[in-house]
């Protein structure tokens, strides 16, 4: 299905389907054989992960960055990535990552570049929006992206022909209908359980069951329901901005540093290190006074390939201390406010 919706970082003629992981299967699929490597960073949302595997490609993981949680080139090229027919650029956080860098890598090997601004909507690198740099770019309007209409995910595609069979691959999904959303509910229910207790086998597990309900696609009305969100979108990264910089600026607790702002950010949440002894203390303190935090996003390697933890040290450092504060609309300056005091207060009392 093509419906022109645009707006300041869309591209006409997107392709939309019920939620992202859709559109990453079906392009998949259809761009290479199956048995092909797929380069993606370790600490990719594990829906990503599973849509990979369930597109019937090999995740080739690399490390990130311990200083803000998205990769860098150099850990891209320690990865053997001769067998690989695609990397995945991943802009997490909403910040953007090195785009003429990716091309420029993607080029050399032959690789097709997907972009996965799913948490980035509205970002861009040297002045153009992410998502054009790309042979295609995945977009997500779940719960909690930047855009959020509750499902939903669209990709655009460079090549013509490459962007006919997956649009025809999408047609054949089923419509959405409330099993979808039902069955969406219900994994999310069940990861919460499975993460707080930290069981992956319970969470491979939801995945699993999940699997048969993934696939799906939207009806032509559907894309209409992001033109409000468009038309703010640009105030609404000003003011994600606004509030970033306002933690940046009152948050001075020892051992605490802010992940590094970068030009261009759409900020997704605000991402504070914190000393790793005292992360899950603190989350807990915030949440118990009603104040929203989380440690998103761990190495999904955990899951999928848990005999290859010691292989990214930098995801693992920065999983350890990453607290994500929130900037969305549920937050304002006199809760910015709030939080950093707790936080100064929460480890300054650590150290008398």
């Amino acid at each position: 299905m093509i419906v022109a919706v645009e707006g300041p970082t869309l591209p006409p003629d997107l392709l939309w389907t019920g939620r992202g992981t859709a559109a990453l299967v079906a392009l998949l699929r259809e761009a290479a054989p199956p048995g092909s490597g797929v380069l993606v960073p370790v600490n990719l949302c594990a829906i990503a992960v599973a849509g990979i595997i369930w597109a019937g490609m090999r995740p080739v993981f690399h490390d990130v960055s311990a200083a803000h949680g998205n990769a860098e080139i150099a850990h891209l090229e320690a990865v053997d990535s001769s067998d690989c027919r695609f990397v995945l650029a991943v802009a997490n956080f909403g910040r953007p990552i090195d785009m003429d860098a990716f091309c420029s890598f993607a080029k050399q090997r032959g690789l097709i570049l997907v972009e996965d601004t799913c948490n980035a909507l509205g970002a861009s690198w040297n002045g153009q929006p992410l998502g054009s740099f790309g042979d295609a770019a995945l977009y997500s309007f779940n719960g909690g992206k930047i855009l959020d209409v509750g499902h939903g995910g669209a990709i655009s595609i460079r090549d013509p022909a490459l962007r006919g069979r997956v649009a025809a691959a999408i047609a054949e999904m089923p419509l959405a209908d409330t099993g979808h959303l039902a069955a969406i509910a219900e994994l999310e229910a069940t990861l919460r359980v499975a993460r707080q207790a930290g069981d992956e086998a319970a969470q491979r597990g939801a995945y699993a069951r999940y699997r048969p309900q993934a696939l799906f696609r939207v009806d032509a009305s559907w894309p209409t329901r992001l033109a409000p969100g468009l038309d703010q979108l640009e105030a609404d990264i000003a003011r994600r901005r606004l509030l970033s910089a306002r933690y940046r600026a009152t948050i001075r607790a020892p051992g605490v540093t802010h992940a590094p702002a970068r030009q261009g950010e759409a900020v997704w949440r605000h991402s504070l290190l914190v000393p790793p002894e005292r992360r899950d203390a603190l989350v807990a303190r915030l949440r118990q006074i009603g104040l929203s935090a989380s440690t998103w996003y761990p190495p999904v390697n955990r899951m999928f390939a848990p005999e290859s933890r010691s292989l990214y040290p930098e995801a693992e450092r920065f999983a350890a201390r990453i607290v994500n504060l929130w900037v969305d609309h549920s937050t304002d300056e006199a809760m910015v406010d709030r939080t950093a005091t707790i936080i100064n207060n929460f480890f300054e009392q650590a150290t008398v």
